[in-house]
């Protein structure tokens, strides 16, 4: 039974690194554009169907087919804000969101046009063997896909703390009008942002499909990643790391232990409960910012 839980509780963080590098790309475009976006789940998705058909029927090696994978995502970030969402700066930011979840619906769309409602095999990227530590059995899969994330998250923090396009996104996190006193072109800082969240979704999409198979239902993970960032807070990146993680937890727990007493299904209501509760308490989430506002 120690032995269950332990290895829960492993392969959830494991799981939940991966919810939060998905939910990285919400909080960097909600934190540049005050937009919160539904499409996250669609990159996800988009990046994965990109990797299957570059990798498997192109039949590219791993290291180019991966390398171009990501510079279709980050292209196809690049397209979203400069095509859909940069037309409707200035309108109501229902506008904006609404915007992403027709987006998310055209991708899903999208992938089921090209992929079908099945599975498609993914070209093997990840070793599927186990480690045993002590007793405690771990995927080899998972935890390299949990180290790649936290690889990324590393690289990401300092990008943003030291980097000059990282240090110009935080300035716009805070107030447009002052980046843009400084010279900062702020729509430019948008595309970076809508780039990163592509990236993101894109990396995660390889990651997840290289151990589930390429399947529209992947799209899902989007709204899972929105669980983490709802709960984490909107505007707190440590908030989504450690949050991520936790999410896995809880619904690893649920499905090993609370599913068979139901039936099954419990382990996708838990996060959704939980972030119910969550934000009963604290609207802003357990890391987020309270914005005080004078009228």
């Amino acid at each position: 039974m120690l032995m269950s839980v332990a290895e829960g509780i492993i392969s959830g963080i494991m799981i939940g690194g991966v919810y939060s590098l998905v939910a990285l790309g919400i909080v960097v475009v909600f934190k540049s554009t005050r937009v919160i976006t539904f499409t996250q789940g669609g990159l996800l998705l988009m990046g994965a169907i990109t990797g299957w058909a570059l990798l498997g029927p192109a039949g590219l090696p791993v290291g180019l087919g991966v390398v171009l994978t990501l510079a279709a995502c980050a292209f196809l970030g690049m397209c979203l804000d400069r095509f859909t969402l940069r037309p409707i700066i200035g309108q109501p930011i229902l506008a904006s969101i609404m915007v992403t979840i027709a987006l998310a619906w055209l991708f899903d769309s999208v992938g089921t046009l090209i992929i079908g409602g099945g599975l498609r095999p993914y070209p093997p990227l990840l070793p599927h063997g186990t480690y045993k530590w002590g007793r405690v059995y771990i995927s080899q899969s998972l935890l390299l896909q949990f180290i790649i994330a936290v690889l990324l998250f590393i690289a990401f923090t300092l990008f943003y703390k030291y980097g000059r396009l990282g240090l110009a996104m935080r300035g716009t996190a805070e107030d447009h009008t002052v980046v843009q006193s400084l010279g900062i072109k702020v729509t430019n800082i948008f595309s970076y942002s809508w780039v990163i969240a592509a990236l993101s979704g894109g990396v995660s999409g390889i990651l997840l499909a290289s151990t589930l198979g390429a399947t529209v239902g992947l799209s899902g993970i989007g709204m899972k990643a929105l669980v983490v960032v709802l709960i984490g807070g909107m505007e707190s990146i440590p908030g989504v790391i450690l949050m991520g993680p936790i999410i896995g937890i809880l619904e690893n727990l649920s499905i090993q232990f609370l599913d068979p007493l139901v039936g099954g299904g419990l382990g996708e209501v838990v996060p959704y409960a939980v972030m119910l509760i969550v934000l009963l308490v604290k609207p802003y989430g357990l890391f987020g910012l309270k914005r005080i506002e004078r009228i």
